[in-house]
């Protein structure tokens, strides 16, 4: 088990609303994305992702830095996604698996796995390796510094998420797509189909209800909580002042309780139930975004092979 430091703060945002996910470089993985149910969107995805890689490399290169490429990741039509370790499941309103919860706790919330990524990117390592005036122009050489002005996207949740039109990210994109403004709209509203259903799963009456059902549960085992991150905080408020050992038992205990009232009370069916109802209506209220964000792919598609084309050919 991860210790305490490393962990469960992460977790608390998720357990109240789905992640806000920028559009920027994104590639259509965000929590809301549409679904890439076939062997040819995979692909498409694929080669999309190394053209705009491809580009910001050449760019980042005419600021006089270097960049690496990511590579691509491994993904066969049976297995569209890496598949998670144990420990590295989500449960986002609630963790539904006694066993799992009696052997992990609350789970590392992938801190772990994040911070080996971190490390293995080569490109964070040669960042690392910049005097502090160079970090920073490599940052914004990367990512931009709004000089020429910057685009806002305003979700239903208010949440509002911006994007530089300069940087190298942002003219990648532009050159892929042809146009970076209509594309990090629809790219950034796709993404976020799950985030914007959020704040409604948890207003809904019958979510409501199942979570007051869990509440009363948790309160007759011992551990009152008004939802499970409240519980996450109540721990972390706890734990402070034990031992390691007192603090993974209370851990587990705690995790255990939580998915025995969660399967007592149907609170994660229920939010999957509304998640369904809701991810419908979105893409209904967003279907002008989701087919400008799939036209646009379609379109881009020829540029990406010459991109990565004539990038062999200049090796």
């Amino acid at each position: 088990m991860i210790p305490l430091g490393r962990r469960i703060a992460a977790g608390l945002a998720a357990l109240a609303l789905p992640l806000v996910v920028a559009g920027c470089g994104s590639m259509g993985e965000g929590e809301g994305a549409q679904r890439e149910t076939t062997a040819s969107d995979r692909s498409d995805t694929a080669l999309l992702r190394r053209a705009q890689e491809q580009l910001i490399a050449d760019c980042m290169r005419g600021h006089g830095f270097w960049y690496a490429t990511a590579p691509e990741r491994t993904r066969s039509a049976a297995s569209p996604s890496p598949r998670p370790s144990a420990e590295q499941r989500r449960f986002p309103y609630g963790i539904d698996d006694i066993a799992w919860a009696r052997t992990h706790g609350f789970g590392d919330n992938n801190a772990r796995d994040h911070e080996a990524l971190r490390t293995a990117n080569p490109n964070v390592r040669y960042v690392s390796t910049l005097p502090s005036q160079r970090r920073q122009q490599y940052q914004q050489a990367l990512g931009g510094s709004g000089r020429d002005g910057i685009v806002t996207v305003e979700l239903s949740s208010g949440h509002r998420i911006m994007g530089n039109r300069d940087g190298c990210m942002s003219q990648a994109q532009q050159e892929l797509y042809g146009d970076f403004d209509t594309w990090f709209k629809a790219d950034t509203m796709v993404n976020n189909l799950a985030s914007e259903s959020g704040p409604r799963i948890l207003a809904d009456p019958a979510y409501r209800k199942a979570l007051s059902a869990w509440s009363a549960c948790m309160t007759r085992a011992g551990h009152p909580a008004g939802s499970p991150g409240a519980l996450r905080e109540g721990f972390v408020a706890r734990a402070k002042r034990l031992s390691d050992a007192d603090r993974d038992a209370l851990e587990r205990d705690l995790a255990v309780t939580e998915a025995r009232c969660v399967d007592r009370t149907g609170l994660v069916s229920a939010a999957r139930r509304l998640e369904k109802h809701y991810a419908h209506e979105q893409r209904r209220i967003r279907r002008e975004e989701i087919d400008t964000r799939q036209r646009m792919r379609q379109s881009a598609l020829p540029r990406a092979e010459r991109i990565l084309s004539d990038s062999t050919q200049t090796k």
